[in-house]
């Protein structure tokens, strides 16, 4: 696995368990993303696309939006680069002897904030916010993108159908 979050269109109600889980890292917009985005709007067709603020906002003034595409914008707090979290994966990885990690994780339990590395159902690795380094840098937006600092779509007005926060506990 690569553990690249990448956006999406879900077209089919249980095929949104596939966006499910908070992603400290930017999320990528593939060609073909784009390309099936434009193709469905033209041709009428219903789907989901959930991203942050900033992308909603930039495949929106790309296509001609006919309504059957819904937009969801997520309660950001800034964009990571993949590469500072590839780095930091590959860190961990080398630091305490992983060969094989299947699933990443952001969210440990009910409350907390963990940074969690897993081979199938196997717990490899575990760091909580403030002990972690990449978690901890992220929460104390140390990582962020330089357009963040300044995001013009972290207001009040949204340029998506809906928004959807991270409540995780509430």
């Amino acid at each position: 696995a690569n553990f690249n979050a990448i956006l999406t269109v879900i077209d089919k109600v249980e095929d949104i368990e596939k966006t499910v889980g908070s992603k400290y890292v930017q999320s990528y917009i593939a060609d073909s993303t784009w390309e099936e985005i434009k193709k469905r709007d033209k041709a009428g067709q219903k789907g989901l696309v959930i991203g942050l603020p900033c992308q909603v906002a930039a495949i929106k003034s790309f296509i001609r939006n006919s309504g059957n595409i819904l937009f969801g914008d997520l309660l950001c707090r800034g964009g990571c680069s993949p590469a500072c979290f590839h780095t930091h994966l590959d860190y961990l990885k080398k630091k305490n002897n992983i060969d094989r990690v299947t699933n990443v994780r952001f969210r440990g339990g009910k409350n907390d904030c963990t940074l969690t590395l897993w081979d199938e159902e196997k717990l490899l690795y575990k760091g909580g916010q403030y002990s972690e380094a990449y978690f901890y840098s992220f929460m104390k937006h140390g990582l962020l993108r330089e357009s963040c600092y300044q995001c013009q779509y972290a207001q009040g007005e949204r340029v998506s159908d809906m928004t959807i926060a991270d409540y995780q506990g509430v």
